[in-house]
């Protein structure tokens, strides 16, 4: 009897990487497949689907297709882009550390939204919203973790609770508040809303022949990429907090109880029925680019030693 695993799959800054998990939570495959060093390769969902679509491959080689049952992305927060009725980019993504050049939607954003909302600034995925809204043929305005999705389900209406929150989303009422709409951003272009984990769809018969799968495998709902960092540790109990250090630096506390105190850049996710209150950085580990070459920070990585602290504190 064939052993039925799920696959999760993170696209990042540096590429993708896809995992199969058992039901007994054990790793049983990965794979990774690198976008390079140019900028452009980043922000083009062409590339971030044929990275993904390699990884993917790789990965099956590894285990038997059959054995799947779903399939759930994580992707960076904020990362946002346009599309039409078939989901295909009207223009290229503004990324999760863009800030947009137009600075009158961060102060018509900051006019409506309660003070606790991560919607605020000139990063956050509303006011990226807003600078595709006039688009022509606009349909819809997606995260990363949105579209990627929709290349396996063929839905591109539909998000995640988790990535949906710095474009104005409110977790604790789970709506779509109506001060956004004051904003000037027709709430038609925002995606439904799923909890990560829910159900978006089984795989489309296109996407199932590509890649050799099931035509019964399900389509899930993801999460974000520090949240998935912050879920992969394992942590499970209030106070167990996870700093993660990737392009960006992302720090992570469980709570029973949202926490939202934006003076500090603070907000809080919903997993279930508890939060991941937190907050992150863009000084993180993209800066090291800026002084050493991949093969420098591939031997510098080799010499860490997890099991010896550092004394450093913060």
């Amino acid at each position: 009897m064939t052993m039925p695993v799920v696959i999760g799959i993170d696209i990042g800054t540096s590429g993708a990487r896809a995992l199969a998990m058992d039901a007994a939570h054990a790793v049983v495959a990965q794979a990774a497949v690198g976008f390079g060093q140019s900028d452009s390769t980043v922000r083009d969902p062409r590339r971030w689907w044929s990275a993904i679509s390699e990884a993917l491959i790789e990965l099956l080689k590894q285990i038997r297709p059959e054995s799947v049952r779903a399939i759930a992305v994580d992707g960076t927060s904020g990362t946002v882009l346009p599309v039409d009725a078939n989901g295909a980019p009207l223009a290229e993504p503004l990324m999760y550390n863009d800030a947009v050049d137009d600075k009158s939607l961060p102060a018509r954003i900051g006019k409506l939204a309660p003070a606790e909302s991560a919607a605020h600034g000139a990063s956050s995925g509303l006011a990226k919203a807003l600078t595709f809204a006039a688009l022509p043929g606009v349909h819809k305005v997606l995260h990363q973790a949105d579209w990627v999705p929709g290349q396996f389900s063929g839905r591109f209406d539909l998000t995640d609770d988790n990535n949906a929150l710095k474009t104005g989303y409110d977790p604790v009422s789970r709506t779509w508040p109506a001060w956004i709409a004051g904003t000037s951003l027709p709430m038609s272009l925002l995606p439904d809303v799923k909890e990560p984990g829910e159900p978006l769809g089984r795989i489309t018969s296109a996407a199932a022949r590509k890649f050799g799968l099931p035509g019964n495998v399900l389509i899930v709902a993801g999460t974000t990429d520090g949240c998935a960092s912050f879920l992969a540790t394992g942590a499970t109990d209030p106070g167990d907090g996870v700093t993660a250090l990737g392009s960006s630096l992302t720090l992570k506390l469980l709570s029973q109880a949202p926490i939202f105190a934006p003076q500090y850049g603070i907000y809080s996710h919903r997993i279930g029925d508890v939060w991941l209150a937190g907050g992150a950085s863009n000084t993180g580990g993209r800066v090291l680019a800026q002084f050493f070459t991949a093969e420098q920070l591939k031997d510098l990585s080799t010499r860490i030693d997890p099991g010896n602290s550092t004394g450093l504190d913060y």
